[in-house]
């Protein structure tokens, strides 16, 4: 999963708190691994762009094929296509994850 996240050069943004650079982002994704295992993230439907945005609507899988969280990332871009931040919505949580006990 680490190789799936985006080569950001930005801010990502997200309910467990603000990542700076790619990183930063690649580093949360290997401590996630450790922590649970091998998991994918697969996309729920096509990207959609508008402009200098993307919405991407994701799910994480765990190794046994179960449904871990579902979430919608906007991903804004710089002139030359590239990531530049991301903001990341949970819209299924973890089981036991409490979004407003992790500001």
């Amino acid at each position: 999963m680490a190789q799936q996240c985006p080569k950001s050069t930005g801010l990502h943004t997200e309910e467990l708190g603000v990542l700076t650079g790619a990183p930063a982002l690649a580093d949360f994704c290997d401590q996630f691994l450790d922590h649970m295992g091998p998991a994918v993230l697969r996309l729920r439907e096509e990207p959609r762009l508008h402009h200098d945005r993307a919405r991407l609507r994701w799910e994480i899988l765990l190794g046994d094929g179960t449904s871990f969280a579902a979430g919608t990332d906007v991903v804004h871009l710089d002139g030359d296509g590239r990531i530049s931040a991301i903001t990341a919505f949970l819209d299924r949580t973890p089981e036991g994850f409490y979004p407003g006990a992790h500001h």
